[in-house]
């Protein structure tokens, strides 16, 4: 039986049901290409479940695949795509991924490698990986209890965000989705965040993640403004939806970031829509896992680019392009608009998006304080915030629309990298409402 959680919104109350997803071990399987730190992180216990993609001409709505109930049998496969019967119709004519769970049986986990290697000849399989934690994008600073000036959103290489108060201050009828290790009470977020629900224990939202990494990036998106407390989000205003996948430091579980996805994905078509998602978590440019649960969603996705000083660029070889019309990859800026060392970055231009002030950002942390925090994971809420910013002048706007509207609006200059000039796109924030205003209503003045 499925448990139901309840959406508040100022515009709908709407249930959902959430898929059952056990505790799970820290396991191993970071691809090549990530760095020495992740994979150390995620070499750890005993693999109790794997993780299956379908090839997308194999898979269709709800669909059972009787290759893999013939090798596992059908009560230890949870479809992790699952859509509810009354908006499945949406979803036929659309190309979509299926994805399944595993469960393994304790005398399987001695074999894990050779039952791989059998899933991976079943005709259907795409990818098929260990059940892992994946890290977030972070490295977080020296706390710092009292409201400075923000940089990311008023300095010289932030987001021009003073520019944008004229045009909107964000609305409480947008709603965001926050898929992280869940977003704590705080005083300067708690009237924005709207519900959601704890996947990774299969239980309604308490407000008490386990680090501040989700309440970091909630506060960058959301924090409450002009209210004489604390900071200030992109959003003044704003629906802020918990989905909280991960109960260990820094970290989330891949199969309950994949049942977020899902059940964010089944909601689309309905009054509950959460129209944007931020995913400020590892994996852009290999975890196909999660490409295919963003190309499934309707929706915009803001993911991070990374924190492992990689040109994504030497991804595309060995795992394809990562260029989907609904996702938008961000990397990370200083203060003084340089490339964050630890920042992945895009020799060619063309594998990550946008940049966007992820140095020394002040946000909101666990016991209502708040902390300077750093790295891809804060920058990609600026992009989202902006995003949520546009929706609420215009909620009619499409992933692929806002997109441009951010990378045709973004300030390009030159820096470098290991000696090699590169270009990094700026998030610019005013730029990106400008052409907006020119796609809806014609050319216009601009100041000078």
């Amino acid at each position: 039986m499925f448990n139901k959680i309840i959406l508040l919104s100022a515009i709908a109350l709407a249930s959902f049901s959430l898929t059952p997803f056990r505790q799970f071990k820290q396991v191993n399987h970071v691809k090549q290409k990530v760095s020495q730190s992740q994979q150390e992180l995620s070499l750890a216990e005993e693999c109790d479940s794997l993780i299956v993609s379908l090839k997308q001409s194999a898979s269709e709505v709800n669909k059972k695949c009787n290759n893999l109930i013939s090798l596992f049998g059908e009560s230890k496969i949870k479809d992790l795509t699952r859509i509810d019967d009354d908006v499945k119709e949406q979803f036929l004519n659309k190309n979509y991924t299926q994805m399944f769970k595993i469960s393994l049986e304790p005398n399987q986990r001695n074999s894990i490698d050779s039952i791989i290697e059998r899933v991976k000849k079943i005709p259907e399989v795409e990818y098929v990986e260990r059940n892992q934690s994946i890290p977030v994008c972070s490295t977080p600073n020296d706390p710092y209890y009292t409201n400075q000036s923000q940089w990311g959103l008023n300095g010289t290489y932030g987001i021009n965000a003073p520019e944008v108060r004229s045009e909107c201050t964000g609305s409480s009828l947008i709603k965001v989705a926050i898929v992280d290790t869940g977003i704590g009470s705080h005083t300067d977020l708690n009237n924005n965040v709207i519900g959601g629900c704890d996947i990774y224990h299969d239980s309604i939202r308490d407000g008490n993640p386990y680090d501040s990494h989700g309440t970091g990036v909630a506060g960058v998106i959301g924090a409450q403004g002009n209210n004489a407390n604390g900071i200030s989000g992109v959003n003044w205003n704003v629906s802020l939806v918990d989905m909280r996948c991960g109960d260990f430091l820094n970290h989330v579980s891949l199969d309950a970031v994949l049942g977020a996805f899902n059940q964010l994905t089944s909601m689309y078509y309905t009054p509950a829509r959460v129209p944007i998602i931020n995913y400020s978590i590892e994996g852009y440019g290999y975890h196909g896992f999660i490409k295919s649960a963003i190309s499934n969603f309707p929706g915009l996705v803001v993911w991070v680019a990374g924190n492992n000083n990689m040109n994504t660029d030497t991804l595309v070889d060995n795992f394809g392009s990562y260029n989907l019309p609904n996702l938008i990859s961000v990397g990370s800026i200083n203060s003084d608009g340089t490339l964050r060392d630890s920042s992945n970055y895009s020799q060619s231009g063309l594998t990550i998006d946008i940049y966007a002030p992820g140095g020394n950002i002040i946000t909101t942390a666990l016991n209502n304080t708040f902390e300077y925090m750093s790295g891809t994971s804060f920058a990609a809420p600026h992009v989202t915030g902006v995003a949520a910013l546009l929706l609420s002048i215009d909620s009619s706007l499409t992933a692929a629309q806002l997109k441009t509207f951010f990378c045709d609006g973004a300030i390009s200059y030159t820096t470098t990298k290991l000696n090699r000039i590169i270009t990094l796109k700026r998030l610019n924030a005013i730029e990106s409402v400008y052409n907006y205003l020119e796609f809806k209503c014609g050319p216009i003045g601009r100041a000078i």
